[in-house]
């Protein structure tokens, strides 16, 4: 049997999904958890999904090709980096996905009707991790939900990642002081420091008015 709690599992990438760049950060919290999160770099605007190894296998039960949760999280982490042409990520929103399974009963010769109930303004996203096998693939939904409040702890590490992307921005322009575009980089992650540090002071002001 296969050890959960041995796995150790933290990656971010930044992935394009139609025409827009998302900040993917994959890994295991301290309690053994999947957690997934997309944040659309322009807007900060962000996603999130939490999964025990159990609902993971279930999930992937689910799907009739079952996977065990430490393979299911290589298989994850091998779809971020693109280092395997048998396994690839997509971002859809629901209505991207409703469209996917339409076609596939209009393919298997069903006939469906669409839900009459407006999804119009569903903000969820739905990471499909697909993997391709010789004669067949499989797809592998994950639900995230959108981060209307968002957790300091995601705040921090943001701003950590940030603190890091301005960091390496400075070593280079050291190493190259007359680039141009290091200098555009360098602003722009200061300015995006800036905004999250003022959102996590607007929410805990907040707070502290509840209290």
């Amino acid at each position: 049997m296969l050890n959960h709690e041995t796995i150790q599992y933290n990656q971010s990438v930044v992935l394009r999904f139609h025409d827009q760049e998302y900040i993917m950060h994959g890994f295991i919290d301290e309690k053994g958890d999947l957690v997934i999160e997309a944040e659309q770099k322009q807007t900060h605007s962000r996603w999130f999904g939490i999964w025990s190894p159990k609902a993971l296998e279930e999930l992937t039960r689910k799907t009739g090709n079952f996977k065990h949760f430490p393979v299911f999280v290589k298989m994850l982490s091998k779809a971020f980096a693109k280092d395997s042409e048998n396994v690839f990520v997509e971002l859809l929103t629901y209505q991207d996905l409703e469209s996917l399974q339409q076609r596939k009963k209009e393919n298997r010769g069903e006939t469906s009707s669409r839900s009459s109930r407006s999804r119009s303004k569903s903000n969820k996203r739905y990471l499909i991790l697909t993997y391709i096998m010789e004669f067949d693939k499989v797809h592998y939904p994950l639900r995230l939900k959108y981060d209307e409040n968002p957790d300091p702890k995601r705040l921090i590490r943001t701003i950590a990642r940030l603190r890091d992307e301005l960091s390496a921005s400075q070593e280079a322009r050291a190493s190259q002081p007359s680039h141009a575009k290091l200098k555009a980089e360098m602003l722009k992650v200061q300015q995006e420091n800036e905004k999250l540090k003022s959102l996590m002071n607007k929410q805990s002001n907040s707070e502290q008015k509840k209290r």
